[in-house]
């Protein structure tokens, strides 16, 4: 059972990150710490998700990326508190749970990566931050899919990784 939480927000203690500064901001776009893909854990300024003209990935599994991320170019600070203002039920039982035991919600995790990667292609932000950009890519599409099948007892199959490879060997031709 969930108590009333009466939390006074002009005594929050939180860090602000300038995200203006463009050498910071590379720091801190690899660093999933600061500034992760979820969605739940953020509150943003209806303007910024205007200009950066973002939304969600619709009838997909692991939907947030393709609107967090590109966000994450388009502020100037984000500030950060430790304070839970989301409680989270898990319930393993719940359909969410048994629907992410399946195999294909790697390939939704795939897509939206993807799509993720050809939308910020697209923005004037990548030019600048291809490095950043591309390694996100790479460890999302690449890695991430290894450590959820792991999370979720069931392997890569070969016909994944080749896809997987020919997926990155495709969105980032020049990766070496």
């Amino acid at each position: 059972m969930l108590k009333n939480i009466n939390i006074d927000i002009n005594n929050i203690e939180y860090k602000v990150y300038d995200y203006s500064d463009k050498e910071l901001r590379r720091q801190y776009v690899l660093n999933s710490n600061i500034l992760n893909e979820s969605c739940t854990t953020k509150l943003y300024k209806r303007d910024i998700i205007d200009i950066a003209d973002v939304a969600y990935a619709e009838g997909v599994s692991y939907e947030e990326p393709l609107f967090t991320y590109p966000l994450k170019f388009y502020v100037d600070k984000v500030a950060v508190t430790e304070l839970p203002f989301y409680f989270y039920r898990h319930n393993v039982n719940g359909t969410t749970a048994e629907h992410m035991n399946k195999m294909n919600t790697l390939l939704e995790h795939l897509y939206v990566q993807m799509e993720t990667h050809h939308f910020m292609m697209q923005t004037k932000f990548y030019m600048e931050y291809k490095d950043e950009i591309d390694l996100y890519f790479l460890r999302t599409f690449f890695e991430e899919p290894f450590y959820f099948s792991k999370a979720r007892g069931f392997a890569i199959s070969p016909e994944l990784f080749r896809y997987m490879c020919v997926g990155v060997s495709t969105m980032i031709p020049d990766y070496r």
